[in-house]
Protein backbone atom coordinates (compact mmCIF):
# COMPACT_ATOMS: atom_id res chain seq x y z
CA UNK A 1 0.00 0.00 0.00
CA UNK A 2 2.93 2.40 0.34
CA UNK A 3 4.19 2.18 -2.73
CA UNK A 4 0.87 3.74 -4.57
CA UNK A 5 0.95 6.51 -2.41
CA UNK A 6 4.26 7.16 -3.26
CA UNK A 7 3.70 7.05 -7.31
CA UNK A 8 0.49 9.70 -6.77
CA UNK A 9 2.18 12.13 -4.48
CA UNK A 10 5.11 12.02 -7.20
CA UNK A 11 2.29 12.32 -9.85
CA UNK A 12 1.21 15.55 -7.74
CA UNK A 13 4.16 16.92 -7.45
CA UNK A 14 4.48 16.55 -10.95
CA UNK A 15 1.81 17.93 -11.84
CA UNK A 16 2.11 21.38 -9.29
CA UNK A 17 5.87 21.90 -10.89
CA UNK A 18 4.60 21.80 -14.22
CA UNK A 19 1.66 24.47 -13.46
CA UNK A 20 4.29 26.57 -11.98
CA UNK A 21 6.41 26.57 -14.61
CA UNK A 22 3.50 27.26 -17.07
CA UNK A 23 2.26 30.19 -14.59
CA UNK A 24 5.75 31.52 -15.04
CA UNK A 25 6.11 30.79 -18.69
CA UNK A 26 2.30 32.65 -19.46
CA UNK A 27 3.70 35.72 -17.11
CA UNK A 28 6.97 35.95 -19.03
CA UNK A 29 5.49 35.64 -22.52
CA UNK A 30 2.90 38.41 -21.12
CA UNK A 31 5.45 40.93 -19.90
CA UNK A 32 7.55 40.16 -23.06
CA UNK A 33 4.06 40.85 -25.18
CA UNK A 34 3.61 44.14 -23.46
CA UNK A 35 7.07 45.64 -23.68
CA UNK A 36 7.42 44.47 -27.60
CA UNK A 37 3.79 46.20 -28.34
CA UNK A 38 5.25 49.56 -26.36
CA UNK A 39 8.70 49.30 -27.50
CA UNK A 40 8.27 48.63 -31.06
CA UNK A 41 4.95 48.62 -32.79
CA UNK A 42 3.06 50.08 -29.76
CA UNK A 43 1.53 54.19 -29.47
CA UNK A 44 4.79 55.33 -28.05
CA UNK A 45 6.87 54.14 -31.32
CA UNK A 46 4.33 56.07 -33.32
CA UNK A 47 4.13 59.19 -31.58
CA UNK A 48 8.02 58.86 -31.43
CA UNK A 49 7.96 58.81 -35.21
CA UNK A 50 5.85 61.51 -35.32
CA UNK A 51 7.48 63.75 -33.67
CA UNK A 52 10.58 63.00 -34.92
CA UNK A 53 8.84 63.76 -38.54
CA UNK A 54 8.16 67.11 -37.26
CA UNK A 55 11.07 67.84 -35.54
CA UNK A 56 13.41 66.92 -38.51
CA UNK A 57 11.39 68.74 -40.76
CA UNK A 58 11.27 71.94 -38.77
CA UNK A 59 15.30 71.20 -38.25
CA UNK A 60 15.90 71.05 -42.07
CA UNK A 61 14.04 74.28 -42.46
CA UNK A 62 16.22 76.11 -39.93
CA UNK A 63 18.97 74.47 -41.41
CA UNK A 64 17.86 76.10 -44.84
CA UNK A 65 17.64 79.20 -43.13
CA UNK A 66 21.14 79.33 -41.93
CA UNK A 67 22.55 78.26 -45.55
CA UNK A 68 20.64 81.43 -46.90
CA UNK A 69 21.61 84.09 -44.42
CA UNK A 70 25.38 83.10 -44.95
CA UNK A 71 24.62 82.96 -48.38
CA UNK A 72 23.01 86.34 -47.98
CA UNK A 73 26.26 87.82 -45.99
CA UNK A 74 29.03 86.11 -48.51
CA UNK A 75 27.72 87.18 -51.63
CA UNK A 76 25.22 90.24 -50.69
CA UNK A 77 27.97 92.96 -51.52
CA UNK A 78 27.28 92.18 -55.15
CA UNK A 79 23.45 93.20 -54.84
CA UNK A 80 21.55 96.26 -55.37
CA UNK A 81 19.57 97.68 -52.22
CA UNK A 82 16.55 96.23 -53.17
CA UNK A 83 17.01 92.98 -53.96
CA UNK A 84 19.13 93.03 -50.76
CA UNK A 85 16.06 94.36 -49.02
CA UNK A 86 13.41 92.05 -51.00
CA UNK A 87 15.73 88.93 -49.72
CA UNK A 88 15.57 90.21 -46.37
CA UNK A 89 11.52 90.51 -46.54
CA UNK A 90 11.24 87.01 -48.29
CA UNK A 91 13.86 85.20 -45.32
CA UNK A 92 11.41 87.20 -42.62
CA UNK A 93 8.43 85.14 -43.89
CA UNK A 94 10.27 82.04 -43.97
CA UNK A 95 11.15 82.74 -39.88
CA UNK A 96 7.90 83.58 -39.19
CA UNK A 97 6.81 79.78 -40.88
CA UNK A 98 9.65 78.17 -38.50
CA UNK A 99 8.18 79.78 -35.79
CA UNK A 100 4.17 78.83 -36.71
CA UNK A 101 5.89 75.17 -36.99
CA UNK A 102 7.34 74.74 -34.06
CA UNK A 103 4.10 75.15 -32.15
CA UNK A 104 3.29 71.83 -33.11
CA UNK A 105 5.62 70.43 -30.79
CA UNK A 106 3.58 71.35 -27.66
CA UNK A 107 1.86 67.76 -27.86
CA UNK A 108 2.34 64.86 -26.78
CA UNK A 109 4.84 65.05 -24.24
CA UNK A 110 8.46 63.45 -25.36
CA UNK A 111 10.75 61.93 -23.46
CA UNK A 112 13.17 64.22 -21.60
CA UNK A 113 11.07 67.11 -22.86
CA UNK A 114 12.15 67.13 -26.22
CA UNK A 115 9.55 68.22 -27.65
CA UNK A 116 9.56 71.58 -25.34
CA UNK A 117 12.50 72.18 -25.38
CA UNK A 118 13.24 72.19 -29.13
CA UNK A 119 10.27 74.62 -28.99
CA UNK A 120 12.24 76.91 -26.56
CA UNK A 121 15.37 76.32 -28.83
CA UNK A 122 13.73 77.25 -32.20
CA UNK A 123 12.14 80.60 -30.32
CA UNK A 124 15.51 81.60 -29.55
CA UNK A 125 16.65 80.90 -33.19
CA UNK A 126 14.06 82.80 -34.41
CA UNK A 127 14.24 85.77 -32.68
CA UNK A 128 18.22 85.50 -33.28
CA UNK A 129 17.85 85.52 -37.26
CA UNK A 130 15.41 88.67 -36.76
CA UNK A 131 17.80 90.39 -34.69
CA UNK A 132 20.49 89.90 -37.70
CA UNK A 133 17.53 91.26 -40.53
CA UNK A 134 17.28 94.42 -38.15
CA UNK A 135 20.54 95.10 -37.57
CA UNK A 136 21.47 94.46 -41.11
CA UNK A 137 18.26 97.23 -41.94
CA UNK A 138 19.22 99.41 -39.76
CA UNK A 139 23.35 99.70 -40.48
CA UNK A 140 22.15 100.03 -44.16
CA UNK A 141 19.24 102.13 -43.48
CA UNK A 142 16.70 99.94 -45.49
CA UNK A 143 13.18 100.28 -44.35
CA UNK A 144 12.62 98.17 -41.60
CA UNK A 145 10.69 95.04 -42.09
CA UNK A 146 11.67 92.79 -38.74
CA UNK A 147 11.97 94.26 -34.81
CA UNK A 148 14.44 92.27 -32.24
CA UNK A 149 15.94 93.00 -28.71
CA UNK A 150 18.68 90.29 -29.42
CA UNK A 151 21.73 90.63 -27.78
CA UNK A 152 24.25 89.62 -30.21
CA UNK A 153 22.48 86.83 -32.97
CA UNK A 154 25.32 84.95 -33.71
CA UNK A 155 25.46 83.94 -30.20
CA UNK A 156 22.57 83.06 -29.60
CA UNK A 157 22.60 80.62 -32.85
CA UNK A 158 25.79 79.08 -31.67
CA UNK A 159 24.58 78.46 -28.21
CA UNK A 160 20.73 77.13 -29.18
CA UNK A 161 22.42 74.97 -31.51
CA UNK A 162 25.17 73.34 -28.81
CA UNK A 163 21.95 72.75 -26.69
CA UNK A 164 19.98 71.00 -29.38
CA UNK A 165 22.82 69.10 -30.34
CA UNK A 166 23.51 67.89 -26.84
CA UNK A 167 19.93 66.29 -26.33
CA UNK A 168 19.20 65.49 -29.68
CA UNK A 169 20.19 61.79 -29.54
CA UNK A 170 18.28 60.87 -26.73
CA UNK A 171 15.45 59.04 -28.83
CA UNK A 172 17.78 56.75 -30.39
CA UNK A 173 17.42 53.92 -27.53
CA UNK A 174 13.63 54.53 -27.08
CA UNK A 175 10.60 52.65 -29.07
CA UNK A 176 11.05 54.28 -32.69
CA UNK A 177 14.77 54.68 -32.87
CA UNK A 178 14.36 57.84 -33.86
CA UNK A 179 16.97 60.26 -35.29
CA UNK A 180 16.69 63.52 -34.71
CA UNK A 181 18.95 65.76 -37.08
CA UNK A 182 21.66 68.56 -36.03
CA UNK A 183 21.24 72.46 -36.69
CA UNK A 184 24.02 73.89 -38.86
CA UNK A 185 25.90 77.41 -37.75
CA UNK A 186 27.66 78.76 -40.92
CA UNK A 187 25.67 82.18 -40.22
CA UNK A 188 27.15 81.73 -36.23
CA UNK A 189 30.71 81.09 -37.59
CA UNK A 190 30.62 84.09 -40.32
CA UNK A 191 29.26 86.76 -38.20
CA UNK A 192 31.92 85.95 -35.53
CA UNK A 193 34.78 85.98 -38.17
CA UNK A 194 33.85 89.04 -40.33
CA UNK A 195 30.60 90.21 -39.14
CA UNK A 196 28.13 92.82 -41.70
CA UNK A 197 31.96 94.16 -42.95
CA UNK A 198 31.19 92.75 -46.53
CA UNK A 199 27.99 94.47 -46.99
CA UNK A 200 28.21 97.71 -44.80
CA UNK A 201 31.77 98.33 -47.27
CA UNK A 202 29.81 97.74 -50.42
CA UNK A 203 29.57 100.23 -53.03
CA UNK A 204 26.15 99.10 -54.29
CA UNK A 205 24.19 98.80 -50.88
CA UNK A 206 25.35 102.20 -49.95
CA UNK A 207 22.59 104.79 -49.06
CA UNK A 208 22.83 107.69 -51.81
CA UNK A 209 19.66 109.49 -51.24
CA UNK A 210 18.45 111.45 -54.28
CA UNK A 211 15.27 113.61 -54.94
CA UNK A 212 14.10 114.70 -58.28
CA UNK A 213 11.64 116.92 -59.62
CA UNK A 214 10.98 114.04 -62.67
CA UNK A 215 7.27 115.70 -64.98
CA UNK A 216 5.56 118.84 -64.28
CA UNK A 217 2.47 119.63 -65.53
CA UNK A 218 0.84 123.27 -66.40
CA UNK A 219 -2.76 123.55 -66.62
CA UNK A 220 -4.42 125.09 -69.18
CA UNK A 221 -1.88 123.79 -70.99
CA UNK A 222 0.69 126.33 -72.74
CA UNK A 223 0.64 127.39 -76.08
CA UNK A 224 3.10 126.44 -78.33
CA UNK A 225 6.47 127.88 -77.23
CA UNK A 226 8.28 130.47 -78.20
CA UNK A 227 11.44 131.66 -77.17
CA UNK A 228 11.99 130.77 -73.40
CA UNK A 229 8.56 132.33 -72.37
CA UNK A 230 5.14 129.92 -71.99
CA UNK A 231 2.37 131.20 -72.94
CA UNK A 232 -0.95 130.38 -70.96
CA UNK A 233 -4.60 130.81 -71.67
CA UNK A 234 -6.02 133.24 -69.18
CA UNK A 235 -8.82 131.74 -67.20
CA UNK A 236 -8.81 132.92 -63.99
CA UNK A 237 -6.80 130.11 -62.17
CA UNK A 238 -3.39 128.63 -62.88
CA UNK A 239 -2.68 125.02 -61.72
CA UNK A 240 0.25 122.42 -62.29
CA UNK A 241 1.30 118.67 -61.15
CA UNK A 242 4.43 117.95 -59.80
CA UNK A 243 6.22 114.97 -60.14
CA UNK A 244 8.83 113.84 -57.65
CA UNK A 245 10.81 111.02 -57.59
CA UNK A 246 12.74 108.61 -54.66
CA UNK A 247 15.61 107.73 -56.52
CA UNK A 248 17.39 106.04 -53.32
CA UNK A 249 15.89 102.50 -51.68
CA UNK A 250 15.00 104.12 -48.36
CA UNK A 251 12.03 106.10 -46.96
CA UNK A 252 12.77 109.46 -48.24
CA UNK A 253 10.38 112.88 -46.71
CA UNK A 254 9.54 115.36 -48.89
CA UNK A 255 9.09 119.02 -48.60
CA UNK A 256 8.04 121.11 -51.92
CA UNK A 257 7.19 124.64 -52.16
CA UNK A 258 5.63 125.94 -55.39
CA UNK A 259 5.79 130.00 -56.27
CA UNK A 260 3.97 131.97 -58.58
CA UNK A 261 5.39 135.36 -58.68
CA UNK A 262 3.78 138.01 -60.32
CA UNK A 263 6.32 140.06 -62.17
CA UNK A 264 4.08 142.67 -63.76
CA UNK A 265 3.84 144.34 -60.37
CA UNK A 266 0.23 143.45 -59.23
CA UNK A 267 -0.48 140.77 -57.46
CA UNK A 268 2.61 140.04 -55.86
CA UNK A 269 3.48 136.28 -54.54
CA UNK A 270 1.42 133.45 -53.89
CA UNK A 271 3.04 130.40 -52.44
CA UNK A 272 2.23 127.08 -51.65
CA UNK A 273 4.13 124.48 -49.75
CA UNK A 274 3.37 120.47 -49.70
CA UNK A 275 4.38 117.58 -47.59
CA UNK A 276 4.81 113.61 -48.32
CA UNK A 277 7.00 110.62 -47.46
CA UNK A 278 8.05 108.73 -50.22
CA UNK A 279 8.40 105.05 -50.43
CA UNK A 280 11.78 103.65 -51.48
CA UNK A 281 12.30 104.39 -55.09
CA UNK A 282 9.17 105.61 -55.41
CA UNK A 283 7.14 109.17 -56.91
CA UNK A 284 4.60 111.06 -55.93
CA UNK A 285 2.39 113.34 -57.74
CA UNK A 286 1.82 116.89 -55.87
CA UNK A 287 -0.87 118.78 -56.54
CA UNK A 288 -1.50 122.55 -54.70
CA UNK A 289 -4.33 124.34 -55.23
CA UNK A 290 -4.50 126.68 -58.30
CA UNK A 291 -2.80 130.25 -58.10
CA UNK A 292 -5.16 133.38 -59.29
CA UNK A 293 -3.77 134.74 -62.58
CA UNK A 294 -4.88 137.25 -64.87
CA UNK A 295 -4.85 138.27 -67.94
CA UNK A 296 -1.55 140.10 -69.50
CA UNK A 297 -0.02 138.87 -66.72
CA UNK A 298 3.78 138.22 -66.42
CA UNK A 299 4.59 135.88 -64.34
CA UNK A 300 7.51 133.06 -62.69
CA UNK A 301 6.37 130.00 -61.68
CA UNK A 302 9.28 128.73 -59.19
CA UNK A 303 9.20 124.54 -58.09
CA UNK A 304 11.58 123.76 -55.35
CA UNK A 305 12.18 120.90 -53.31
CA UNK A 306 13.25 122.01 -49.84
CA UNK A 307 16.41 120.71 -47.93
CA UNK A 308 16.56 117.64 -50.85
CA UNK A 309 19.55 115.71 -51.33
CA UNK A 310 20.61 115.82 -55.22
CA UNK A 311 22.73 114.13 -57.32
CA UNK A 312 24.35 115.76 -60.61
CA UNK A 313 21.92 115.74 -63.12
CA UNK A 314 18.97 115.14 -60.88
CA UNK A 315 17.05 118.85 -60.73
CA UNK A 316 15.44 119.97 -57.58
CA UNK A 317 14.44 123.36 -58.64
CA UNK A 318 12.47 124.20 -62.06
CA UNK A 319 11.82 128.12 -62.79
CA UNK A 320 9.03 128.57 -66.01
CA UNK A 321 8.97 131.70 -67.44
CA UNK A 322 4.75 132.41 -68.16
CA UNK A 323 2.81 134.86 -69.94
CA UNK A 324 -1.07 135.07 -69.71
CA UNK A 325 -3.38 135.68 -72.65
CA UNK A 326 -4.71 139.10 -73.24
CA UNK A 327 -8.42 139.70 -72.54
CA UNK A 328 -10.73 138.83 -75.61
Amino acid sequence: MSVPRSRASRRRLTLATVGFLLICAFVAFAKDVKTAATHSSGPLTNINQNFGGIANGLIRSENSLDQQFHFLLTHGATMSRAQLASRLIVMSEEVKAVEVTSRYLIQPTIVGDLNTRLQAITDERTQAWRGIIHNLEADLQLPFTAASNTVNPALVLQNSSTAWNQIRRQLRNEPGHVVLHATTNATANYLRVAGFSSLTQSVTLRLVRSLTISAVQILPAPLPQVGQILTVPATGQLHCAVVVTNGAYVVQPVTIRITFRDVSGGRGVQTSTLHATLGPSASHAFIPKGFKVSTSERGTLTIALVNAPHLPGAPTTRTYHLLTTPAG
